[in-house]
């Protein structure tokens, strides 16, 4: 399971381990099947995500206008690479209102 480098702390909840970064520069992240997105900042009013995930592994990213979501559509998909993080690029501006989730396509994965 990759992790990234940071300074780190134990967290003990439900008596699972949970890694959680405490410190200012950096990021870690412990990465498993599921992938992580992480929203940043807007750009000029576009999103601004940075998808985490095992590489070789094909991940999409999907886009609902409000929760509950009626359906979810699909707006990125890509290989991850082999620095285990990269931009979701190529995203305009949908809406007032944007939620997010990213996911492994089917019948990928470890």
């Amino acid at each position: 399971m990759p992790v990234y480098s940071g300074v780190t702390n134990t967290l003990i909840t439900n008596d699972n381990t949970v890694w959680r970064k405490l410190t200012g520069d950096g990021h870690t992240v412990v990465l498993e099947k599921q992938p992580l997105l992480e929203a940043l900042p807007l750009t000029n009013r576009i999103p601004n995500l940075t998808l985490f995930g095992l590489a070789g592994v094909s991940y999409e990213v999907l886009f609902s206008s409000g929760l509950p979501a009626g359906r979810w559509q699909p707006v990125w998909m890509r290989i991850m690479a082999a620095g285990h993080s990269m931009p979701v690029a190529s995203l305009t501006n949908l809406g007032p209102t944007m939620f997010f989730r990213s996911r492994a396509q089917a019948g990928d994965g470890p």
